[in-house]
């Protein structure tokens, strides 16, 4: 018995062929060409050999594929959204607002309320605007709390059992029964390994058992997870002889008696960002001849205190650019480009060392690649939607920049693609580091360098990456900053023209190119590659690759040769060096060297199954387009 109202499907562009049972094997009917319309039965769907089957009763009865067909809202939802984002790009708020409405009303999703929140802002009604930009954001984040709600519903199963286990361990220490008390502690920390709870049980237990070293080491533990819960770290720091909590007071005075357990239980109560505390509690496990602990917080102390440094000099350089943004003096300018110096020159950072050389032993990757995706102009997110979920888990894939106008477009896009592959690298373009009059940015970035600074924060959170490394075994990728210079077009002098109005430097724009040069001669320091190089950047870095000639001194904003004497200085010599910005795609081999473009471009210049760019295949340099990347 069908429903009152059966959903209403259309058949997608290529055609489906309708069978007469769900298995691939029963016999065929007929194909239903691209553009009919289809009733399906209630409750029919089946999967048969991983793949989705409808049962459908008109205009014939049988069994199609489910991937071939799509509901008739959601077609005209993709057309309304389609048509807001158009509207919104061209600055017209009532008719963008009109779509937008209409998309919601079909389905009340991210990209329609969002959509609605830019044409609301467009027409003015900027509170409007905030609750339909805030709803989107709600709804994107809803499939995510599902599945960690799902997941904290399992850890709270497991430690609901193993608070059971505990009660009974203490239980049987109450009546003597001392190693049923320690079975039944262990079980309750093999259950839940995070919960200290089940630490405090095993070092009771131990303590019943006489075993005075083990049930000190299980308080410790306690310590160590109950960072949380100052009621549990207390008890256990009172089991270990240290009273008044885990404060780093009472930790210094625990070492500084001698009482070296207690100092590593205190100390593993404090965040471990804290150089000092790292230090001494390695010499307090040294001093209980943990040797491999006390080692591994030395170095951790090390690192704590490069982080530091680090984090020091980007909040350095955002506080002495706000200054001088607000007051414009002499003074101010030259504390910015003071700043700037030590940024340039900051140690490599302990999670890019890492990244290096993770998947040294990795036999082999595939490395995609593209630019210029422009992730907040129509097109790019239904681009970036159809590309394949499963393909590319194990490939790494290379963004040449030019991701989006605004932090929140490069979030967005970086979000969006990471989730498809194993790795992602990203230098950015110019307009990433645009500073426009929306979304907050000129408050939050006082200069392009301060946003460039964030885009790195960002990608750290989103775990992309920014620095040279090693891929697979004989493979590397190595990301370089670029700016163009004026003296890339011999033909014609120096121009006053400014291509990127909405970028803020600290410097003369001519010396940006010099600044980016610094970065990554930094970088690239004492960094040794053994095989095949891959080298990325936004702009261009040799003359031959072509350009638009029709815009008057564009020459003289689109690249920088000394770009590639910095590239070939690389031993051994990249193979390919990838590049975007003039939405040129190309491939050219000079001088040893291949030079390939593959930008996306903007909506006139790519459909929506516009495949990824080819670079390493997992065996062999391919350079190819013709790889299958969409749904």
């Amino acid at each position: 018995m069908t429903c009152s109202n059966p959903p209403r499907y259309r058949v997608h562009e290529k055609g489906v062929l309708v069978r007469e049972e769900a298995s691939f094997e029963s016999r065929k009917l007929r194909v239903l060409v691209a553009g009919t319309e289809v009733v399906v039965a209630e409750a029919s769907r089946v999967v048969e050999a991983g793949k989705s089957r409808l049962r459908i009763i008109e205009p014939v009865a049988g069994w199609v594929s489910e991937r071939c067909l799509a509901l008739l809202d959601e077609e005209d939802y993709e057309a309304l959204c389609e048509r807001a984002a158009s509207l919104v790009a061209s600055g017209e708020g009532d008719a963008a607002f009109e779509a937008a409405a209409a998309a919601v009303e079909v389905r009340a999703e991210a990209r329609a309320l969002e959509l609605r929140g830019r044409a609301r802002r467009l027409r003015g009604d900027a509170k409007g605007a905030a609750r339909d930009l805030a709803s989107a954001l709600e709804v994107c984040a809803a499939s995510d709390r599902a599945r960690l709600e799902g997941e904290a519903g399992e850890r709270a199963a497991a430690e609901r059992d193993a608070a059971t286990l505990v009660r009974v361990s203490a239980a049987c220490v109450k009546f003597g029964h001392r190693r049923c008390a320690l079975a039944d502690a262990e079980a309750a920390a093999l259950l839940a390994p995070e919960w200290a709870e089940a630490q405090m049980s095993r070092g009771a237990a131990l303590r019943a058992l006489g075993d005075r070293n083990a049930s000190r080491l299980a308080f410790v533990a306690a310590v160590r997870l109950a960072r949380a819960d100052a009621a549990v770290a207390d008890e256990a720091l009172r089991e270990l002889g240290v009273e008044g909590g885990s404060s780093k007071a009472l930790a210094d005075a625990a070492y500084e008696r001698g009482d070296h357990l207690a100092a590593v239980a205190a100390y593993s109560g404090l965040e471990q960002t804290d150089a000092g505390a790292l230090a001494k509690r390695g010499s307090s496990l040294g001093n209980l001849g943990c040797s491999h602990a006390a080692e591994r917080d030395a170095q951790r102390a090390a690192v704590a205190r490069l982080e530091a440094a680090s984090s020091q000099r980007v909040a350095t350089y955002w506080a002495c650019a706000e200054a001088a943004r607000r007051e414009g003096t002499p003074a101010a300018r030259q504390a910015v480009v003071d700043a700037l110096a030590e940024l340039i020159s900051e140690p490599r950072r302990e999670r890019d060392t890492e990244n290096f050389g993770k998947d040294a032993a990795r036999p082999s990757t595939r490395v995609f690649a593209v630019s210029d995706v422009h992730f907040d102009h129509p097109g790019a997110r239904e681009w970036a939607s159809r590309l394949d979920g499963r393909a590319f888990r194990d490939d790494v894939l290379i963004v040449a920049g030019d991701l989006g106008d605004t932090l929140t477009a490069v979030a967005l896009g970086l979000k969006a693609l990471r989730a498809k592959f194993r790795r992602l690298f990203y230098c950015p373009g110019n307009h990433d580091l645009w500073i426009r009059p929306v979304d907050g940015e000129t408050e939050a970035h006082p200069d392009s360098i301060a946003k460039l600074n964030a885009l790195r924060a960002l990608c750290d959170a989103l775990d992309c990456e920014t620095t040279p490394a090693q891929v697979a075994r004989g493979l590397y990728v190595v990301p370089l900053l670029s700016w163009y210079d004026c003296a890339f077009d011999e033909m014609a002098p120096p121009s006053n023209a400014r291509f990127d109005k909405f970028c803020k430097w600290p410097i003369r724009e001519r010396d940006v190119a010099d600044i980016f040069l610094l970065f990554n001669q930094h970088r690239l320091a004492d960094l040794t590659f053994d095989g095949i190089v891959i080298t990325f950047s936004h702009f261009l870095p040799r003359r031959e690759l072509p350009y638009s000639m029709v815009i008057p001194g564009l020459a003289q904003a689109v690249g920088c040769t000394r770009l590639d004497l910095q590239i070939r200085a690389i031993t051994p010599k990249p193979k390919v060096h990838i590049f975007g910005h003039s939405h040129m795609n190309c491939s050219t081999m000079i001088d040893g060297v291949r030079y390939v473009q593959h930008a996306l471009g903007y909506q006139h210049e790519h459909g929506p199954d516009t495949p990824l760019l080819c670079v390493h295949d997992g065996e062999n340099l391919v350079c190819s387009t013709t790889f299958a990347t969409t749904t």
